[in-house]
């Protein structure tokens, strides 16, 4: 076995490979490397696998003799460290050293073999790397998806209410994608020639996936259906040109989310649209004051002005933004003062995931939940509905405003984004409390969820239903 190829393309390879690797069990803890070649020179294909996951990676290499080891991807690494990626490294197998020894730039290592060679090259063989079954995504657009949803996927220790997936939906548009925490509901709804198929996959799954698509992100991703086994299909597999994806399907059945979107009312009688960067700014003046065992947030709507409020015993802070009115919105500027009590939590997990710098805000009332969208886009449409959290206070003049401290919600930890959102770093870190257990009838939660924005103390408001 001897082969050459760019540090650069190895060392992304093997670092992304490391991630279906497992160093408690010895036969999944190497990377299997296999050298073969073609007509255009050879390729190297790095393979790894452990238990519900397994991963290939396809790179050029010039090939002088085909052969293949398993290898400890760490040591790979450091062997490569420091090194331009441009720079060329020659490794070859030595039969006399039992090691995989390896040039670049005058640099020399070796690497130790490990077992299992025979078992990672008999997996690989039955990978369905040729097939030409199954839907079709774009890689940006699917990564966009991840972002915006995965994060709303949870599934308690109990599993009563959720599932820690996503529910994948073909629409005449293209496709669209549901989840839900118990908290908060997503829907993204995807525009795109692309045929897909209705499947559920596992939120692990699909952010392992979103890694590897930062390798190919103007590729499409085919989808694949592995072989029934016993009468079940147990493996989705994602294949790019640069790689190979197998994960275990989810085998829970979904909850009914979409009723969520369709709840008489859930739907906002006042669409206002406020800037993504404003509200995130805004939010972050606002955090350091709210209550920590309650961190909520007030948004009170009068006329064109949007007022976000909160209080603790250490000092209170009253923001007043500008908004417009959507047109879509049934009811627009009046005296009236529609508002909404929402966990500061629950809005930062919103804005750390969109990416829209317009967004738009749906209020009923006080009993209804708070709808956060970015439906102005031309390929990804994301629409929230966030339950909110009970006010425990006596309405104020505004220009006090004086906030009573709110029932508490627990949330989930917030995804970071490239905006400066630095301020939530307090709200990621908070102990978190568990999502309730609740009953698996979707008439039952419908009725909990109604009747739980009547509770004086609870805080057990669910927004997913089953």
């Amino acid at each position: 076995m001897k082969f050459s190829v760019e540090v650069g393309s190895l060392r992304d390879a093997v670092a992304h490979a490391q991630v279906t690797t497992d160093t408690a069990l010895p036969i999944y803890q190497g990377l299997y490397l296999k050298a073969s070649q073609t007509d255009t020179g050879g390729k190297l294909e790095v393979f790894s696998m452990k238990p519900g996951s397994k991963a290939l990676f396809t790179i050029p290499a010039t090939v002088l003799e085909a052969g293949s080891q398993v290898v400890r991807g760490e040591q790979l690494l450091s062997g490569l460290r420091g090194q331009k990626n441009s720079e060329l490294v020659t490794l070859t197998y030595s039969t006399k050293l039992n090691r995989l020894c390896g040039v670049c730039a005058g640099s020399r290592f070796t690497l130790a073999i490990l077992d299992g060679q025979q078992q990672l090259s008999t997996n690989l063989n039955l990978l369905p790397v040729d097939s030409t079954s199954g839907s079709i995504y774009d890689a940006a657009l699917l990564r966009g998806v991840v972002k915006r949803a995965a994060w709303c996927a949870h599934r308690d220790a109990s599993g009563a209410i959720t599932v820690d997936a996503l529910d994948f939906k073909s629409t005449p548009e293209g496709y669209k994608v549901l989840a839900t925490d118990g908290y908060i509901a997503v829907r993204v709804e995807v525009r795109t020639d692309h045929e897909s198929t209705d499947r559920v996959i596992l939120k692990e799954s699909l952010e392992t996936l979103s890694k590897f698509l930062s390798l190919e992100p103007d590729a499409q991703v085919r989808v694949i259906s592995g072989e029934p086994v016993d009468g079940l299909v147990r493996e989705t597999f994602f294949r790019a040109p640069g790689f190979f994806y197998g994960a275990n399907v989810c085998d829970v059945k979904m909850p009914a989310i979409e009723t969520i979107f369709s709840q008489p009312g859930f739907q906002p009688q006042r669409e206002v649209l406020i800037t993504r960067s404003v509200l995130v700014s805004t939010l972050g003046r606002i955090a350091g004051f709210v209550e920590k065992a309650a961190p909520s947030v007030k948004l009170s709507l009068r006329g064109s002005v949007l007022t976000l409020s909160t209080a603790s015993e250490e000092g209170d802070c009253v923001e007043k933004l500008d908004v417009a009115y959507s047109d879509h919105s049934k009811l627009k500027e009046s005296d009236d003062v529609t508002v909404v009590y929402v966990s500061s939590k629950f809005l930062a997990k919103v804005l750390t995931s969109v990416e829209s710098e317009v967004l738009m805000l749906g209020l009923r009332n006080a009993m209804s939940p708070l709808i956060v969208s970015d439906e102005h886009n031309d390929e990804i449409n994301t629409r929230y509905v966030v339950m909110t959290v009970r006010g425990n206070f006596e309405a104020k003049d505004e220009e006090t405003v004086e906030v009573a401290v709110v029932v508490p919600a627990p949330v989930r930890e917030v995804l970071s984004v490239a905006d400066d959102t630095s301020f939530l770093d307090d709200l990621r870190n908070e102990d978190e409390d568990e999502i309730p257990v609740l009953d698996d009838e979707e008439d039952e939660i419908l009725a909990e969820l109604e009747e739980g924005h009547d509770r004086s103390t609870s805080d057990e408001l669910p927004v997913g239903s089953v």
